[in-house]
């Protein structure tokens, strides 16, 4: 393994001719030179600069960040990042008391009408004074009024509904092109937390198969730990390959520099993210596939219809934040428009 520090900082020099025409694109995705950066992948900019080893193993680390592969990522995403001028792993880092099911427990305690669990939305037709929403529930279809909407599934779902007027074809196509994630999450829970030394990390990048790992269980006390592990990219499907020919022993055998010495494994839990058939992946990747000026198409209102979720955040895409803070604004554009 390789000095992440070290590996980042030799990306920022070579990456800096690139981070400087970004910033002077005011760092936005039009324009030429957002055009020339999204044409391209991340593994292409390694070979035209003859990257050294260093260099790509930060880019093969960064794929438990992006959830894409070198190979897939869009090289103006990963220009972006370094035009921030922060190393993602040195971000301050903040967690919900209690464990994050507690914000969508106090959201769902303020609303004025039951949540709806089960039911699909097929089809959302707006009239001139409101939308009516076909939902699905085992089978059965009935509808909803209201006098707005505010789609927050992922964007290849969002692009499946129907949608009446159809949106803007430049939109659907936007929301049928994103792409999402591979990812598998790995929780490792141990009868003690042997690796909590003064001298060891409780949280390592890696570009190893097992992905990304840190300790879960940090703020807890007693003797009990847990490790989480996050694959990405490429290192998901290895992760599973894993998990498939030896279970979670297998995990373990790769994390000898973590310190884990002779905690014994007493819980394990597995969530494929592109398994599950309502999320098709962990959270949005842009891709060279993807036309970098319709990222704004993402979160832009059709008639009564606004758009939420990580996907159609700019500034926090990939985060909680980014979830939140977009149904915010979707709130907000609500109000200016029609209240």
């Amino acid at each position: 393994m390789r000095s992440a520090e070290s590996g980042w900082r030799a990306t920022e020099q070579v990456i800096a001719p690139l981070v400087r025409a970004y910033k002077m694109n005011e760092e936005e995705w039009n324009g030429p030179i957002a055009a020339s950066l999204s044409a391209r992948s991340v593994a292409q900019w390694l070979d035209e600069t003859d990257a050294t080893p260093e260099v790509r193993a930060i880019a093969v680390t960064m794929r438990n960040f992006y959830l894409a592969d070198p190979e897939d990522l869009s090289l103006l995403v990963y220009v972006e990042q370094f035009a921030e001028g922060a190393n993602p792993a040195r971000n301050a880092l903040y967690r919900l008391s209690g464990g994050n099911d507690r914000l969508p427990e106090r959201m769902a305690r303020a609303l004025r009408a039951p949540i709806r669990l089960r039911h699909c939305v097929r089809r959302i037709a707006q009239t001139r004074s409101g939308i009516r929403v076909t939902v699905e529930n085992r089978g059965k279809r009935s509808e909803v009024s209201a006098a707005c909407a505010i789609v927050t599934a992922p964007a290849p779902l969002a692009a499946e509904i129907e949608f009446v007027p159809e949106l803007p074809e430049a939109q659907r196509d936007a929301l049928a092109r994103l792409r999402y994630g591979p990812a598998t999450k790995t929780l490792l829970q141990f009868d003690r937390h042997s690796w909590r030394r003064p001298d060891k990390p409780r949280a390592c990048a890696s570009d190893l198969d097992i992905g990304a790992v840190w300790d879960a269980s940090e703020d807890q006390s007693g003797k009990k730990g847990m490790l989480t592990l996050l694959a990405g990219g490429g290192a998901s499907e290895a992760t599973q390959m894993l998990l498939r020919s030896g279970g979670p022993s297998e995990l373990i055998r790769r994390l000898g520099f973590f310190g884990i010495g002779r905690a014994r494994l007493i819980a394990s839990q597995s969530v494929h993210w592109q398994d599950d058939p309502w999320a098709r992946g962990a959270y949005a990747v842009f891709d060279r596939s993807f036309p970098a000026p319709n990222r704004r198409l993402l979160a832009l209102p059709a008639g009564r219809i606004f758009f939420a979720g990580e996907h159609t955040s700019a500034k926090w895409q990939g985060y909680m934040n980014g979830a939140v803070a977009s149904g915010q604004r979707a709130a907000e554009e609500i109000a200016a428009l029609f209240l």
